[in-house]
């Protein structure tokens, strides 16, 4: 099969190693995998350009049976899109479609898709005055509450808050900076005991690829591996499998990271990524004997069949 990795890695920096392996292992497995950089390949189109693409892989790209995007999408006006764009109208396959990629960058989005699914969520506001922090608090039981931004990733900006005292200083800080920033509200799930921990299932095609336990360190109640969160390769429930498929099913994604947190009245969504880090479960996937770049092959190779 011949794949191409379309990565947002700047002309001037080294793709990233989980990259490299992974098309290492694909060219072991016979397949062709190339590494393209989004920001070295020039588009043009309409009058005496037509439609063109080009720079250091664009050839490729067009010719792949199959593209796997590795986007970090900054906005959602698809200013990151207009290759995938490109490769749409040329009739190129890639993971994701771009309209399932938009929708899984902002969050409330996300969630209103999971919750008309029927699966279920932490409860969740989106208010943009000081009177609306006020009744979302209230409407959340006046228990603590988790402030994040509708799109970021990594745990950027996200607070734990204990009071609506607190909750409107962290608004107006980030009010301060842009008043047109949507944040949302969302009931905090504490854990049973010990420090705060959830699940991130990468399903691939309707598949699991692997599973990981991701736990905070210290204080901290964020999860994120970026943040240096311990991890561990899990295998996931049935009922774990059934809601992670079902998640990336309700946001129509081929390949979709679901973070699942186990509350107590039974594990919920907190969110789907369309483009989760392979960084820490190839890891952990590694410290326990398996491969997840292997994994994630098998599963592509199934559309051959």
């Amino acid at each position: 099969m011949r794949l191409a990795i379309l990565s947002t890695t700047l002309s001037e920096e080294a793709f990233l190693p989980c990259m490299v392996a992974f098309s290492q292992r694909a060219d072991a497995r016979g397949h062709a995998c190339t590494l393209v950089r989004h920001g070295e390949l020039g588009l043009g189109v309409g009058g005496r350009v037509g439609r063109l693409l080009w720079g250091p892989g664009a050839r490729e790209l067009l010719e792949a049976e199959l593209v796997i995007p590795r986007l970090n999408l900054r906005t959602l006006t698809r200013g990151d899109c207009y290759i995938l764009e490109l490769l749409e109208a040329e009739g190129v396959d890639f993971l994701n479609p771009i309209a399932a990629i938009q929708a899984a960058r902002s969050k409330i989005t996300a969630l209103q898709l999971l919750d008309t699914a029927g699966l279920p969520i932490p409860a969740t506001l989106v208010a943009r005055t000081q009177d609306g922090l006020a009744e979302a608090f209230r409407l959340l039981g006046g228990g603590p509450c988790v402030v994040k931004p509708n799109m970021g990733s990594q745990g950027r900006d996200v607070a734990l808050v204990q009071g609506v005292d607190e909750l409107e200083a962290v608004f107006r800080s980030r009010w301060a900076k842009d008043r047109h920033e949507i944040l949302l509200v969302q009931e905090y799930i504490a854990p049973a005991a010990g420090p705060a921990w959830d699940m991130r299932v990468v399903v691939l095609l309707g598949q699991v690829v692997g599973a990981m336990r991701r736990e905070a360190v210290g204080e901290d109640f964020r999860t994120n591996y970026s943040l240096g969160a311990t991890i561990t390769a899990v295998e996931p429930s049935a009922g774990v499998v059934e809601l992670a498929r079902g998640a990336a099913a309700a946001l129509e994604l081929d390949l979709a990271g679901v973070d699942i947190i186990e509350g107590a009245d039974g594990p919920r969504v907190l969110e789907v990524n369309a483009n989760p880090g392979w960084e820490g479960i190839s890891a952990a996937m590694a410290a326990t004997g398996r491969d997840f770049h292997a994994r994630f092959l098998e599963i592509l190779e199934t559309l051959q069949r």
